[in-house]
């Protein structure tokens, strides 16, 4: 397991998706869960820092919605 910080939107992406990767098959105490609660801290870290450095995490943009995914 290489953990490393997350410094740009694909970073961000990649950790999402391993974080997605291992949601269902990490289990405490392991390998594969310490790597998940690692991840999981740099996401919300970077995220947050998004947030103080004013940039919107979700915009118009980068969210694509359909009409039937509000009925």
């Amino acid at each position: 397991m290489i953990i490393k910080s997350i410094e740009s939107k694909q970073d961000h992406e990649n950790a999402l998706k391993r974080v997605d990767e291992l949601w269902d098959v990490a289990e405490p105490n392991t390998s594969e869960g310490d790597e998940l609660e690692s991840l999981t801290v740099l996401i919300e870290a970077y995220e947050n820092s998004l947030l103080s450095d004013g940039e919107l995490l979700f915009t118009k943009s980068n969210v694509k919605f359909k009409p039937v995914d509000f009925d």
